[in-house]
């Protein structure tokens, strides 16, 4: 809702989809499963509608069969539409293609023990690979333990870069043991960063002890910076007290930039005291400039008790413009009268004209009397 140009709403609209419908497999109350189920249609529809070219397109046509399936058993037969014309033959599609997509779904629908060895053949030897990452798709929904070793072999030796990232997210979301253990064995030895990026989320979906040490290691190891970033930012939400040690940790001997830039995000995401007092420790100590500026951004968003103190003695005893810039706009979020009021006191001692407009500028976004009176007194004098 808030990104309509971001080119994430594709995906986005397919994820939101499909997590209707899953949840609507866990409802016990009919009505409320028919209702999510329709939602899921509507989504699904907005994609294919108005992100045509999508790589997620396919998928949702997919999606919406076996959503549709589901309405027309409960009674709602208008639905049928999007079983017998959802995948009709485009002049960029292959029609072929889309009959035995179709026909896998249903299969696996109505007799899993005939598909399941049908797939299998399709995933380990069928030449589309459009055709074999549908199947993966497919397979991936079974709890069956055969599924486990296919989705590693796709995972570790498929030529292809999409299909082997299929296979490690299905290999996620089944969420045992067996899956996991295989996940930790792949990662050293995957080159492909795409595919080990796959691996960051999939562990971050494990409530394991094991996938959080696996993210630690990462974080703490990983010699890509965009792939240690990831796992930096999965153990921010994870929200434990072992996770936000090892943040503190790897924090306090990191040295890029970068790094430290998305470890203070992971700590703003934290609502412990401890993490609110590694943050203040930053703003009011860090060497690194640029470090101290995004702890203070990420204090004033949380508003924490006390710390409109910690940004005052911090404004008055730097000279750097950006920090004091980040100040201003961080008291300002507070939306406070005191946090009005300081500002006030601020502006009437600043010294420098440009710090002094950012002042105003924020106090006239205020919308307080006493910002008010203080802006008419500037002007009168």
């Amino acid at each position: 809702e808030a990104y309509r140009k971001s080119k994430y709403v594709d995906d986005s609209l397919y994820w939101l989809s499909y997590s209707l419908n899953r949840l609507s497999k866990s409802l016990g109350h009919v009505e409320q499963q028919l209702e999510l189920r329709k939602q899921a249609i509507e989504r699904l529809n907005s994609l294919i509608e108005k992100h045509s070219d999508s790589s997620w397109a396919d998928d949702a046509k997919l999606l919406r069969i076996e959503i549709a399936e589901a309405l027309v058993k409960s009674g709602l037969g208008d639905y049928r539409r999007y079983i017998n014309g959802s995948l009709k033959a485009e002049k960029e599609v292959d029609s072929e293609l889309d009959l035995k997509l179709v026909a896998l779904q249903s299969l696996m629908n109505m007799d899993k023990e005939k598909a399941f060895p049908i797939l299998v053949k399709i995933v380990k030897e069928e030449e589309n690979e459009k055709l074999r990452e549908k199947a993966i798709f497919i397979l991936g929904q079974s709890r069956d333990s055969e599924v486990v070793p296919i989705l590693v072999e796709l995972a570790t030796k498929d030529p292809n870069k999409k299909v082997k990232g299929t296979a490690i997210f299905w290999l996620g979301q089944r969420r045992d043991e067996d899956s996991l253990k295989a996940l930790l064995q792949i990662y050293t030895p995957t080159a492909d960063s795409k595919s080990k990026e796959m691996l960051i989320y999939a562990f971050s979906q494990s409530k394991s002890e094991k996938a959080r040490n696996k993210l630690i290691e990462i974080a703490k190891n990983e010699k890509d910076l965009k792939l240690r970033k990831n796992a930096i930012f999965w153990l921010g939400q994870r929200k434990d007290e072992a996770s936000l040690e090892a943040l503190i940790q790897i924090y306090n001997s990191a040295t890029d930039s970068n790094v430290k830039e998305m470890l203070i995000y992971s700590l703003s995401q934290n609502k412990s005291k401890k993490a609110a007092d590694k943050m203040i420790d930053i703003a009011k100590n860090d060497k690194d400039m640029n470090a101290r500026t995004k702890a203070i951004f990420w204090l004033g968003q949380k508003r924490i008790e006390g710390t409109l103190n910690i940004f005052l003695d911090t404004y008055q005893k730097t000279d750097d413009p950006k920090l004091k810039q980040q100040i201003i706009y961080s008291i300002a979020q507070f939306k406070s009268d005191e946090a009005v009021r300081r500002l006030i006191d601020l502006a009437r001692k600043e010294k420098d004209h440009k710090m002094k407009k950012q002042i105003i500028f924020w106090l006239g976004q205020s919308k307080s009397e006493e910002a008010i009176k203080f802006l008419k007194e500037i002007i009168e004098k």
